[in-house]
């Protein structure tokens, strides 16, 4: 547990950061806040504004502590010892995009005219994928975390070659994410989009490996 906490002390810095800023702009906050959008940025649900304030860093506490939990008690040599790092930089990357997120909804609670949500999800799933793409690569074969396919978890060569497929076409999609972040106003459908295709074609990637080069001698 140790270890633990030492390889993920940033991110705890982070969503305390978080609800220290929360909890400062407590008083200007109104007393209900926007807590969902539609695809058109447009909020569709209000909340009060501890749960505002509270919703996301306490999600994110949850998601590190579950995710060692799985790990911990994974079957043997599924536990990730030489990953620790890796899982660190997980943890890293899903807090900086709440982080993100959070800060976000605090700004467009604040000036909603000012600052659209779009765009802080867009630039979140791009700190995602850019954090991703250097640290996918690494992982060991697991039942948690990365491309979790049929055809990778049971053979070391495909999940190799997936995870290294996966981590090039994160950091070749991010920097379209955040220029558009920055720079345009993306519609969130596109950004989703990108987000998903760069999630999901790692997956097809793992069965075409699998049926040209392991299919015939299984």
């Amino acid at each position: 547990m140790k270890g633990f906490f030492k390889n993920n002390y940033t991110s705890f810095a982070i969503i305390l950061l978080n609800l220290f800023l929360g909890l400062y702009l407590f008083s200007s906050l109104p007393d209900q806040m926007a807590t969902h959008w539609n695809f058109d940025g447009e909020p569709d649900k209000y909340s009060s504004k501890w749960i505002g304030i509270f919703l996301l860093p306490l999600s994110n506490l949850f998601c590190i502590f579950f995710l060692y939990f799985f790990i911990k008690y994974s079957p043997k040599n599924y536990q990730m010892k030489r990953s620790e790092k890796s899982v660190a930089m997980f943890n890293l990357a899903v807090t900086l995009l709440l982080m993100i997120l959070q800060t976000g909804v605090l700004l467009a609670s604040l000036n909603p005219e000012r600052y659209q949500i779009s765009n802080f999800i867009i630039l979140g799933l791009a700190m995602f994928l850019l954090i991703g793409g250097n640290f996918m690569s690494k992982v060991e074969r697991n039942f948690v975390l990365g491309i979790r396919t049929p055809w990778s978890v049971t053979s070391e060569n495909n999940w190799r070659a997936t995870h290294r497929f996966a981590a090039r076409l994160m950091l070749f999609v991010s920097p379209f994410l955040i220029a558009n972040g920055l720079f345009y106003s993306l519609n969130t459908k596109i950004a989703l989009a990108l987000f998903l295709f760069a999630m999901l074609i790692p997956i097809a990637f793992s069965l075409v490996y699998f049926l040209r080069y392991e299919r015939q001698s299984n």
